[in-house]
C-alpha cells in the first residue's frame, strides 16, 4: 500500500501486512453495503473477489512481470470497479467466490465443468458473454474469466 506520510502531512510511505489492508478492505464493505443494502456478506465478499486487480507485478520497475498468485493472493481491491459493477459471480459447485479447476494432470483431451452462478443486483434483464483469458501468455495452464 502507499499511504501518506505522517507528520507535516507531506509525502509517501510503502507499507504491506493485514494492519493496513484489513481497515481498507473494511471501509470498501462498508461502501459496498451503502451501494447495495440488500447484499448479504457472502455477496459482498464475492463482489470484492470478483473486481480486484490481478495485474499485479513483482515490482514497480515496469518490467511487465506478473507476480504470481502465490504471492499475490487474490488480487489488489478495486473499489472503483467494486461500486461500479451490476452483477457477482459464485462457483454454484462449491460455494466460492473464485472458480477453480484446481489442478490437473492432463495426459488426453479431457472435459472439465464448473457451474458459474451470476447474480444481477438491479434485478434487471442484461445479457452477459463469458471469455476464458490467459492471465500471463507465458504461462498457458493460468487463466481467468472475463464477463462483458
Amino acid at each position: 500500500l502507499v499511504l501518506a506520510s505522517g507528520g507535516r502531512g507531506t509525502g509517501l510511505v510503502l507499507a504491506s501486512g493485514t494492519s493496513f489492508s484489513a481497515p481498507l478492505v473494511t471501509g470498501a464493505v462498508a461502501l459496498i453495503r451503502q451501494r447495495c443494502p440488500a447484499c448479504s456478506a457472502f455477496a459482498m465478499k464475492c463482489i470484492l473477489v470478483n473486481t480486484v486487480e490481478r495485474g499485479i507485478l513483482y515490482n514497480n520497475e515496469g518490467d511487465g512481470v506478473l507476480a504470481p498468485i502465490s504471492l499475490t493472493g487474490s488480487g489488489v481491491v478495486n473499489l472503483e470497479r467494486a461500486l461500479s459493477t451490476d452483477i457477482w459471480a459464485y462457483s454454484a459447485d462449491d460455494m466460492q467466490p473464485t472458480i477453480s479447476l484446481g489442478v490437473i494432470n492432463v495426459v488426453q483431451d479431457t472435459t472439465l465443468t464448473r457451474t458459474i452462478r451470476l447474480v444481477n443486483i438491479l434485478g434487471e434483464t442484461q445479457e452477459w458473454s463469458a471469455q476464458a483469458i490467459h492471465r500471463d501468455p507465458a504461462d498457458a495452464n493460468a487463466l481467468r474469466i472475463s464477463f462483458s
